[in-house]
Parts: C-alpha cells; sequence; structure tokens
C-alpha cells in the first residue's frame, strides 16, 4: 500500500503543481529572480518531488494506517499527501461525496481542534464541534455546529452520537501539561484514558467505525537514537505520555476485536496560525516552545528557560522538531472525509 501510495503522488507531481508553487513563492518573495527559478524548474520539479516522498514514505508508519481496503482512510491519507506537495488546487474531487461526510471533532476550541474544524470545513465536510471550554474557547469555533459538553456525560454523548449520524470521530480533548501530570496524574488518567475510552465505547455503539486520534511523541520517551522513526522503543516517562500511550494500545486492540478503524498521529511542538490569521494560539498558561521564544523576544516574558547545555550540538541546546499548525491539519485529513 505504501508504495501505492508514493507512485500516486509521483505520477501527479506535475508541472502545473510546481509552477504554482514558483507562483507563489514570487508572491511572497518578488526580488527572487524569475529567469533563475525557471532554470532550476526540472531539477527542482524532480528533487522536490523526490523529497516529499520520501519524507511522506517515513510518515506512513507513523500515521499507522489500518485495513488497505479501508477506502477513506487510504483515499484522504492520499489527500493530504496531495495537499502536503501543493497539489490541492490541482485535484477534482466529487463535492457531493465530502459533503455526505460527517465529523464530530472532540476538543474543537482548542489550539490544533479549531484549527481542525476550518480545515474539515474547507474541504467540504459537514462538522460538529463538542468541546467544554475548559481550556478551548468558543469564539475559535468558526465553523459547523457547536455543542458546549463532555465525553464524560453519557447521556449527551450518546444523544449527540444518535442524532449526528457521523461518519468519524476525531479526538483533541486531552489535558496535555506534562508537568501537571506530573503533580496531577489522576486528572490526566481520568480524562486522557478513562472518558477516552467511554467516547470509544458509544462510537461502537452507534456503528461509528473511524476515529483520529491526537497521540503524541512523547509515547516515546528518552530517544535512543535520532531522529526518532516508528521502530523506536515506546517508553513514556511521564503520566501525560503514558496515557497517550495506552489509548494507542487500546486503539489496535479495539481494531482486532471490533474493527475499529483509527489514526494516531505523534508529534510535539505545534506551533502557528492558519494563513488567513482566524486562528492562533493561546494557551494559558503557556508551556509550548515557539510562542515562549516569541514572547521572551517581544518583551512579553522576561525570559525563556533553556533546559540543558550537553547535548551535542553546536551550543549544546536541544534541537527539537516544530510542526506547522496547517500541515498538521492537512495532515488529518488523511482520513476520513471524502471517499
Amino acid at each position: 500500500m505504501r508504495l501505492a501510495l508514493t507512485d500516486r503522488f509521483r505520477a501527479r507531481w506535475s508541472n502545473a503543481i510546481h509552477d504554482e508553487w514558483i507562483r507563489n513563492l514570487l508572491k511572497q518573495r518578488p526580488e527572487f529572480d524569475h529567469v533563475a527559478l525557471e532554470k532550476t524548474r526540472t531539477l527542482m520539479n524532480s528533487s522536490v518531488r523526490d523529497s516529499l516522498v520520501e519524507g511522506f514514505e517515513h510518515l506512513i508508519p507513523a500515521i499507522e494506517l489500518p485495513d488497505p481496503d479501508d477506502r477513506h482512510v487510504v483515499a484522504q491519507t492520499t489527500r493530504w499527501f496531495e495537499i502536503a506537495g501543493g497539489a490541492a488546487n490541482d485535484v477534482e474531487l466529487d463535492s457531493k461525496e465530502i459533503t455526505d461526510m460527517k465529523v464530530l471533532v472532540v476538543g474543537g476550541a482548542g489550539y490544533i481542534g479549531s484549527h481542525m474544524v476550518k480545515t474539515l470545513h474547507v474541504q467540504g465536510c459537514q462538522v460538529t464541534t463538542l468541546d467544554n471550554l475548559s481550556a478551548g474557547y468558543r469564539d475559535a469555533v468558526r465553523y459547523g455546529n457547536f455543542v458546549e459538553g463532555d465525553i464524560a456525560d453519557h447521556s449527551l454523548l450518546d444523544s449527540l452520537l444518535q442524532d449526528g449520524a457521523f461518519d468519524a470521530v476525531m479526538h483533541f480533548a486531552s489535558w496535555i501539561q506534562v508537568g501537571e501530570s506530573v503533580q496531577h496524574p489522576q486528572k490526566y488518567y481520568q480524562n486522557n484514558v478513562t472518558h477516552t475510552l467511554q467516547l470509544l465505547h458509544a462510537m461502537l455503539a452507534h456503528g461509528i467505525r473511524h476515529f483520529i486520534f491526537s497521540s503524541t511523541a512523547a509515547i516515546f520517551g528518552e530517544p535512543q537514537y535520532c531522529p526518532i522513526d516508528e521502530a523506536h522503543p515506546k517508553g513514556p516517562i511521564n503520566p501525560y505520555g503514558r496515557t497517550k500511550w495506552m489509548i494507542e494500545q487500546a486503539l489496535a486492540d479495539y481494531a482486532s476485536a471490533y474493527g475499529l478503524h483509527s489514526v494516531a498521529l505523534r508529534y510535539f511542538n505545534a506551533a502557528g496560525a492558519d494563513p488567513d490569521a482566524e486562528l492562533g494560539e493561546r494557551h494559558d498558561p503557556e508551556t509550548h516552545l515557539i510562542p515562549l521564544v516569541l514572547q521572551a523576544a517581544s518583551g512579553r516574558r522576561p525570559a525563556m528557560t533553556v533546559f540543558g547545555r550537553d547535548y551535542p550540538t553546536p551550543d549544546g541546546a536541544t534541537v527539537s522538531v516544530t510542526l506547522s499548525m496547517w500541515p498538521i491539519s492537512a495532515m488529518r485529513i488523511g482520513a476520513p472525509c471524502n471517499s
């Protein structure tokens, strides 16, 4: 299946797509030389495409695709790949198939969740957000329907899933602060594990078999080698990471026992905002790297603490991968919106 997906992308990477990349680049950087860019077209067309394919082949194991016959997941993972390659405007999709898809976004008023709601809306999905607003913001849900409530509320969840007739559920309703998870592990196990299992139970009861789970790279624990890949041993070192790993293992069991198709995406250091500047990051308290750096640089924070100075890097500081929010949202379209 991996070969088929990457071959499909190679075939779709056309000069027209590359030209669109060039046009967008020139809009942002008009000082770039048109002639020089044109001369490098052939080389870039091949090298950029191959680079993206290589990156996607590395991503496939992280997504942990289920049954190759699952048309929703396979089709939409390919769709994400096309978006990631700049091919979104080059893809013809059946709008009826897209608008027929109904997606429940749990935690859709939060940072990543609100971006996902917008992305789904743009792609033509019918979106409903369920959020208790304990860490999210009502005004961040700009698209689709909004239901204020908690996945711990059995009757609410049952009624919502019954009336919504959803094709898929996306889960962003986890507590996420590592330090807090060490101080208050009960809070994390109750919400991140118990309540998530309640959500899965309700989904199965209503025949919903597609689930996207916001996991974390914290499931890997201390790196035994870098870069970390999917073969890396799993050894979370804090309650937050352990709660996510527990759910990932449960999802594997649910797939075998109940036919639940799921995608678990692992990342950290998400940053940025959507290109239209409608949504951004506003955690309170803020614990994420990029916002902390920007706050310190702009004088809104007195300083930023860097932990460790003996890493094998030029300045001894650790190096971490940061993911832009908009591609994360596009990546999540790799599962279930159109078929």
